[in-house]
């Protein structure tokens, strides 16, 4: 082999070859995992929690009779990041899309925090840019709660500012529609976001 040759074949580019045995599956089976291994979380769980601070906290400010300032705020745990998410470049571009298409049910709003004299955001728990990368939304709303309409309108603030969602299901019950205020219908009727009713 002469130098020349040599030269060549060092400095030829090499095929990509994954050195991760997981990146040299079948994407077909790496996608099936990342549908298995990724979900929303059941939002339930980290409203009923600061729902108890918060619960907590009103009893001792009407025990001690301080001032609410004085007392701890609700610690709000943020949606985090899925570890597969994190562990590389493809990996990461090949499972967010799995997630993001995966559909994000709402059972309740956020907690009420007299400590803060608001109900608490929606985007406290889950950030901005996330809610407007999710494909598939579900609202299971209780409109005898008034909490719904403070959500509602913070979720339309954040969608009209930018979204990616292909379907949106909103699943009413208790009260009345005449609970809902006027200004979000109305305030809203521009909003590039198009609901249609679901098939029964």
């Amino acid at each position: 082999m002469s130098s020349e040759d040599i030269h060549l074949h060092l400095h030829s580019p090499k095929p990509f070859t994954p050195t991760s045995p997981f990146l040299r599956l079948p994407a077909e089976l790496r996608m099936r995992i990342y549908d298995y291994a990724l979900d929303w979380p059941d939002m339930q769980q980290p409203f009923a929690r600061v729902q108890k601070q918060c619960t907590t906290l009103e009893q001792l400010w009407v025990t001690c009779q301080r001032p609410r300032c004085v007392f701890l705020r609700p610690r709000i745990q943020r949606v985090t990041t899925p570890t597969i998410l994190l562990l590389n470049r493809q990996i990461y571009h090949e499972a967010i899309t799995v997630l993001l298409n995966k559909t994000l049910v709402l059972m309740s709003p956020p907690p009420h925090s007299s400590q803060l004299g608001r109900v608490l955001d929606i985007t406290d728990f889950i950030g901005e840019a996330t809610l407007q990368n999710v494909a598939h939304v579900v609202l299971k709303m209780n409109l005898g709660v008034d909490a719904w309409l403070k959500t509602i309108e913070r979720l339309l603030d954040v969608w009209c500012k930018k979204n990616r969602l292909k379907s949106l299901h909103v699943g009413l019950e208790g009260g009345s529609v005449s609970n809902l205020s006027s200004r979000t219908v109305v305030a809203r009727a521009s909003s590039p976001i198009r609901l249609s009713p679901r098939a029964t």
